[in-house]
């Protein structure tokens, strides 16, 4: 299994986890997508090319954009021929990231001292914190009661808020896949304390959590803001993530 592929795999089963704690999931045979109200993460549609690249597929996927029955967002990974059929009806790119990896081998120094700490989100309140940064470090509305969803699937799944100068400022979460390889994400700092190292502190308890729980390969996707934090930690870039829109504006990056 090449390293894209991973990447691939992990972030789909992501997006279909949370549709499933959310029930808000809908599989076809052409596409996934997860439609919730009231938050803007995680919706959109995705898998688009689970069974082929139908053309068929996309028009229908449109109309049911245009009725506001699915999400205006669709995330595909690097695939020539699907971007330019998604191009050639209307579609934009949205933003774009950086999917990256790394195949882990011993634990990183953590910091400990009073300005920097991390701890693992536990109770629906620090659940509410985690939205809180994650939306403001997003600009996206997300919903506290996703992330309390996900806090019932600790096997699986683990979110820590990171503080600094005794108010919470940072955010981030692991999901593990069924294959055994783990994905990094919601790494968010609030704007006002942008700078300080925050998301890479917390980037590394992430990496280390993986490793205790003997997971060694681990991916995420960069903004390119992020991408020369993770470089430096010694993740790879591989293959972009593209999301699209109709009807959408020039390409911004998230």
């Amino acid at each position: 299994m090449t390293t894209n592929t991973k990447i691939t795999i992990n972030l789909f089963e992501f997006f279909t986890f949370l549709g499933q704690q959310t029930k808000k999931l809908v599989e076809t045979d052409g596409y996934n997508a997860i439609n919730l109200y009231g938050s803007d993460w995680p919706n959109r549609v995705y898998h688009l090319d689970k069974k082929g690249i139908h053309s068929q597929v996309i028009h229908e996927l449109l109309q049911k954009i245009e009725r506001n029955e699915l999400p205006n967002l669709l995330t595909v990974p690097e695939n020539d021929k699907l971007q330019k059929n998604l191009e050639a009806v209307g579609m934009f790119q949205w933003f774009i990231q950086r999917g990256m990896a790394i195949q882990l081998t011993e634990l990183l120094p953590e910091p400990h001292n009073d300005l920097q700490q991390i701890k693992r989100v536990e109770s629906k309140e620090e659940a509410a914190i985690f939205a809180e940064i994650a939306s403001k470090g997003f600009q996206n509305n997300v919903d506290p009661d996703i992330m309390v969803a996900l806090l019932k699937n600790a096997y699986r799944v683990k979110l820590f808020i990171g503080k600094h100068d005794n108010a919470f400022a940072s955010c981030g979460l692991s999901f593990y896949d069924s294959k055994g390889n783990a994905g990094l994400y919601m790494i968010a700092t609030l704007p006002q304390y942008r700078g300080l190292g925050l998301a890479r502190n917390i980037t590394i308890r992430l990496m280390n959590e993986c490793l205790r729980e003997g997971i060694h390969f681990c991916s995420l996707q960069a903004s390119p803001a992020g991408e020369p934090v993770y470089l430096k930690l010694g993740f790879l870039p591989y293959q972009n993530i593209y999301t699209y829109k109709m009807n959408g504006e020039n390409v911004r990056y998230k």
